[in-house]
């Protein structure tokens, strides 16, 4: 009677910890790109363009 809550409470958690993972994981990636970038302009830029990527990226996945 508990197994499909147990199941889902495994397979939640397993989700959780990769996504917390990966997302540290981004986090240092992006604060070594943009502390290494030393223009103003260059760093503006990026994190204009950051977003936009992101967004491609993902309507790609999901309406491909």
């Amino acid at each position: 009677m508990f197994a499909p809550a147990v199941l889902i409470g495994i397979i939640g958690g397993v989700l959780g910890a990769i996504f917390t993972i990966l997302n540290i994981k981004m986090a240092r990636f992006r604060r070594r790109v943009f502390t290494r970038l030393r223009h103003a302009v260059a760093q503006k830029i990026l994190r204009f363009f950051e977003p936009l990527v992101i967004v491609v990226r993902i309507r790609c996945i999901v309406f491909a």
